[in-house]
C-alpha cells in the first residue's frame, strides 16, 4: 500500500463501521482484486462514488486501474464500468445501493485504488460517510473534484506536476488536510463555515492562500475549498 499504510485504513474504516451494515449479521470477509486495461484510451474520465467506507487512492498502476476491495457482505461488491469512445475512456466505480445504515463494530468496507500515473486524467470523487487518504500527486490530473461528506480526508498533491490542475474540494463534517508541493505555484481559495483554516507558511489575502512560487512557475495548482464543519489544514511538503 505504499506510504499510506494500513494504520490509516483501519482508522478510516472504524469511522465508517459506525454507520455501515443494514443486515442481521456479518458474514465472512470478502476481498476482490480488479484490473482495468486502458484499451487504447489516450485520456480518461474517472468517477468514484463511495457512500460509506474507507477510500485509499494512489498512483503507480501498470494498467489504468489496479484495485483491491474488502467488504463484509457479498452484496456490497462494488460496481465497475469502463468504456472507450474514440480516444476517451470513462471509468466508474460505484458502491451498490444495498449498503445500509445500521452499524456493526466488525463491519469492513475498504477501497484501495491505484491508477496509472501517466495517462491524462480528470477525476471526480464522491464520498459519503467514512474518510479518505487520497495520494494524488503521482497522477496526471487536469481537473479534480472531491466531495467529502462525514469523516474528513487527507489529500496529498505532492508530486512532479507537468500541467496545471484545477481542483474543487467540498467538505461536510470532519477535518480536511491538504498537502501541497513546494516546487510549483499554488493558490488555494478557502471558505470554511464552522471551522478554521490552518495555513502556516502560506501568504494570505482574504480567503486566498498562496505559496511563494505562485505566479512564478509554468505550472499552477489552483484549489477551491468549501468546508462546512471541521478545520482545514494546508501543509507544504518537506
Amino acid at each position: 500500500m505504499g506510504k499510506r499504510g494500513w494504520e490509516t485504513a483501519a482508522l478510516l474504516t472504524l469511522v465508517a463501521s459506525l454507520i455501515l451494515a443494514g443486515c442481521a449479521g456479518v458474514g465472512p470477509l470478502h476481498t476482490d482484486s480488479e484490473r482495468v486495461d486502458l484499451h487504447g484510451a489516450e485520456s480518461v474520465r474517472v468517477e468514484i462514488n463511495l457512500g460509506a467506507g474507507a477510500l485509499l487512492i494512489d498512483g503507480g498502476a501498470a494498467d489504468l486501474l489496479e484495485a483491491q476491495f474488502t467488504y463484509s457482505e457479498e452484496s456490497w461488491k462494488p460496481e465497475l464500468g469502463y468504456g472507450v469512445d474514440g480516444t476517451q475512456g470513462t471509468l466508474s466505480i460505484t458502491q451498490p445501493s444495498g449498503v445500509g445504515t445500521v452499524g456493526w463494530p466488525s463491519v469492513r468496507y475498504e477501497w484501495d485504488l491505484r491508477f496509472n500515473s501517466d495517462v491524462p486524467m480528470d477525476m471526480k470523487v464522491n464520498m459519503g460517510v467514512g474518510g479518505g487518504d487520497l495520494d494524488l500527486g503521482d497522477l496526471n490530473l487536469g481537473e479534480l473534484e472531491i466531495d467529502v461528506g462525514v469523516g474528513g480526508a487527507e489529500i496529498d498533491l505532492t508530486g512532479s506536476w507537468e500541467r496545471d490542475l484545477e481542483a474543487t474540494v467540498h467538505g461536510g463534517v470532519g477535518g480536511l488536510k491538504l498537502v501541497l508541493p513546494r516546487d510549483v505555484g499554488v493558490r488555494v481559495e478557502a471558505e470554511s463555515g464552522l471551522g478554521s483554516v490552518d495555513a502556516s507558511g502560506f501568504n494570505r489575502e482574504g480567503d486566498v492562500y498562496t505559496n511563494d512560487l505562485y505566479g512564478r512557475t509554468d505550472v499552477t495548482l489552483s484549489v477551491k475549498l468549501d468546508v462546512g464543519i471541521g478545520g482545514v489544514g494546508l501543509e507544504s511538503a518537506d
